[in-house]
């Protein structure tokens, strides 16, 4: 912080004190759409002092007061550089506005000696945020769709019982591999008590990795039967309708508007 500076300017008189440092802001960020989310940051600057016609509320008294913090010309410019050059690499910068808004806020006023609900003037700035996702595209939802096509791959192994085994090792080795693969990115997911599409996206993958291996135990019996056919035309039905059903159900988790 500096100390003020006065200046005189076409006979108006301006006090101007500039401050420098870092800041820390809190926000209420709706994270359901994760990894593909908007998210609106707004930095809330209060004036201090409230409007007010209350003639017990002001000294001296009756006397009506108006404070009003008027954002100049510059507050746009620094905010359009910013945009252009910022430091938040895991976002991007789409959008930013300055506004001023008039907000009734309950104060506790002296000379009325009691609480008193005034509107008082904020200057909101709005930084309008885009999470860059080809980390998690590539990092997490490509990876595990990999893992998700091996496991899938075993309903092409023909349904003999000298390839069992290898359908059920197959189909196993995958679904672990997933799941050891989830603790690689767990870190990079938030912890929610909702589900983001991506927590979606990944326990939807789960379920179909497992398929093949119950399936593969399933159609084990129609072996021991010898109800190969039926058993492969089965296996056919899961092997076209699952895929088909698993691509739509993605296809609506990233797309689908809360």
């Amino acid at each position: 912080r500096t100390g003020p500076t006065i200046t005189y300017d076409n006979g108006v008189v301006n006090s101007i004190m500039y401050d420098a440092g870092i800041g820390e802001f809190r926000n209420q960020f709706d994270f359901k759409k994760f990894p593909f989310d908007t998210q609106e940051l707004t930095i809330k600057i209060n004036v201090g002092h409230w409007s007010t016609t209350n003639p017990d509320a002001t000294w001296p008294t009756e006397v009506a007061q108006v404070n009003l913090i008027t954002p100049e010309i510059n507050s746009f410019i620094s905010l359009e550089k910013y945009q252009e050059n910022y430091y938040l690499k895991e976002w991007e910068v789409i959008e930013t506005d300055i506004y001023s808004k008039f907000e009734t806020i309950e104060n506790f006023s002296l000379y009325a000696n009691k609480f008193i609900n005034e509107p008082e003037d904020t200057l909101n700035i709005v930084i309008k945020l885009e999470r860059n996702t080809q980390y998690y595209f590539f990092k997490i939802i490509i990876p595990v769709f990999v893992i998700l096509l091996v496991a899938w791959s075993v309903l092409w192994i023909p349904i003999i019982s000298s390839q069992l085994e290898t359908r059920l090792t197959t189909s196993i080795v995958a679904l672990l591999a997933l799941i050891a693969y989830n603790f690689v990115f767990h870190d990079d997911i938030p912890k929610l008590e909702y589900l983001t599409n991506l927590d979606k996206y990944i326990l939807l993958s789960y379920a179909f990795c497992a398929i093949p291996t119950f399936m593969t135990i399933f159609f084990s019996r129609f072996v021991i039967k010898d109800k190969q056919k039926l058993a492969s035309k089965l296996n056919k039905l899961v092997r076209y309708w699952g895929g088909a059903i698993y691509i739509t159900l993605v296809v609506l988790i990233f797309t689908l508007k809360y």
